[in-house]
């Protein structure tokens, strides 16, 4: 008799791979803080807050809107690793059953320690980039310099759920 709704509670040992993601996460999520609050201190009382299509600064906010990235940066760290402890709550593009699941749930939580690291990278480098623009005159960004962390994170999911949907049709 098929099950319909398969959720064993099963813990994924994490992978090589999902530690060394881990581990790049609270480097990122570190440099993001500390940064922060290196920059509030040396920061003008107008500092850049956002790009144009162009990559010209189009608006300025307050020295104290700084520390919202780290507060969201925190928030992602968290909220990811709370969520990747459930992969029994996902949605899956296939039936999960007594010989795909592991296979599935680990697939799973390595997309979203996936996702978690690049978002934390994404956000190292837009703090890279508001020192950079706030002390030049002529900073101008270049589209690439944040285009391809964002096509990464979102193709490597898509590739991922394809690639788990090939698996369990095999």
């Amino acid at each position: 008799m098929k099950q319909q709704n398969y959720r064993p509670l099963i813990t994924i040992p994490k992978s090589n791979g999902v530690k060394a993601m881990e581990i790049i996460s609270i480097i990122c999520l570190i440099a993001i803080i500390a940064s922060a609050f290196w920059l509030y201190q040396i920061a003008p009382a107008k500092v850049p807050m956002h790009f144009d299509i162009n990559g010209n600064v189009n608006m300025y906010g307050d020295k104290t809107e700084l520390i919202l990235l780290p507060c969201i940066a925190l928030a992602i760290f968290f909220g990811l690793g709370f969520i990747s402890n459930k992969p029994h709550l996902f949605n899956y593009l296939h039936q999960l059953n007594e010989t795909n699941v592991a296979k599935s749930y680990k697939s799973a939580t390595t997309v979203i320690f996936f996702l978690r690291m690049m978002v934390l990278i994404l956000f190292v480098l837009i703090q890279y980039i508001t020192y950079k623009a706030m002390f030049s005159q002529n900073f101008k960004l270049n589209n690439w310099f944040i285009f391809i962390p964002i096509s990464i994170i979102v193709l490597v999911p898509i590739v991922m759920g394809i690639k788990s949907y090939k698996d369990s049709k095999s």
